[in-house]
């Protein structure tokens, strides 16, 4: 027995030096990507509050292209790129909200707008319409913004046009508009692509999940043109915000840490462009993005489960009630 000890420790006293190297290596791997990745935060959130966002947004062409621009999110792009001297393109199907809109920001920021009204649940055949309206134009940044959702419902409670009117706008406007942008930023080898594909995307979502798989079908299509189109000096950002207030939101939600306004996470998101090619846009909504990360499909749901459930009842209940109105089972919500 003290023979066997003997040996086993002679091994080991031979062995260690190779085992403290090992050891060493991997805490050094391990150290160092910790640091590259809080460097990485710190210029995608910290440093455009001092200095400004990586890009130069005006170099990457004349105009900026955002859908859905008249409410939210893209209402506030279409602001923020307007303020760094850029000439805005705005396109949603309401063309009073478009004329209000566009007054407002050339009184505001001096610069040029175009209104292009138009509903990107359209079929494809009216889509070339759009393309010769956006010919000619040098765009140098698009936000594919606009999306549509409907109450949290069972699937066969939601009606067959929702379903095709999310797909149309969801997933067609942002390809369709992609392609109509691209050839033109390719030939000058520059260009910032936004695709709005919200956290949502990245997590089964029981009761909107046509909603949730439209979403993660825009985070591969973004994530895919990077590998096309990054070594043309093209920025094609995949964007994956959580819950920001927009009308999108229930009326009596106030922002808090993690629900920012959406003129603060549109400011936060700017910055991260150049830097994070897949991001949430906004710290406090990595955070949730990195705990959500830790846990199964289940324990998601089981996280939201009540909220889910108690909105399902609601919306079942006015739905097969006689006495309601309730437009919103037969008609999208937009999203802006």
């Amino acid at each position: 027995m003290d023979d066997l000890y003997t040996k086993v420790l002679s091994a080991y006293e031979r062995s260690s030096p190779v085992l403290a190297v090992v050891g060493l290596a991997i805490v050094l791997y391990h150290g160092l990507r910790w640091l590259g990745s809080a460097f990485t935060m710190f210029r995608a959130f910290v440093a455009p509050r001092f200095v400004g966002p990586v890009v130069n947004f005006k170099q990457m062409g004349e105009w900026a292209a955002i859908t859905g621009a008249t409410d939210g999110i893209g209402k506030c792009y279409a602001e923020q790129l307007a303020e760094k001297g850029m000439n805005i393109i705005l396109l949603s199907r309401n063309p009073d909200k478009l004329k209000r809109v566009a007054t407002e920001i050339e009184e505001r920021f001096r610069v040029k707008t175009k209104i292009v009204p138009f509903n990107f649940t359209n079929p494809l055949q009216k889509y070339e319409a759009l393309k010769t309206t956006l010919a000619g134009y040098d765009i140098g940044v698009l936000v594919n913004n606009v999306g549509i959702s409907h109450p949290s419902l069972p699937l066969l409670y939601v009606k067959d046009q929702v379903i095709e009117d999310m797909i149309a706008c969801n997933i067609r406007g942002a390809i369709q508009m992609t392609k109509f942008v691209l050839p033109g930023m390719v030939e000058k080898g520059r260009g910032v692509i936004i695709n709005n594909a919200s956290m949502l995307g990245t997590m089964p979502l029981p009761y909107l999940s046509t909603y949730s798989g439209t979403k993660a079908c825009l985070d591969f299509f973004t994530r895919g043109l990077q590998n096309e189109f990054g070594q043309k000096g093209i920025i094609i950002q995949s964007l994956l915000p959580f819950w920001v207030i927009t009308n999108m939101v229930p009326k009596d939600w106030k922002p808090t840490f993690f629900t920012p306004l959406a003129d603060d996470y549109v400011r936060a998101a700017l910055g991260t462009v150049g830097v994070l090619d897949r991001t949430t846009g906004y710290f406090p909504h990595t955070i949730q993005r990195w705990l959500f990360s830790k846990l199964s499909d289940y324990q998601h749901y089981m996280i939201m489960k009540k909220a889910l459930e108690e909105a399902r009842d609601k919306n079942v209940k006015d739905l097969e009630n006689p006495n309601t109105q309730a437009p919103a089972f037969s008609n999208s919500v937009t999203k802006s």
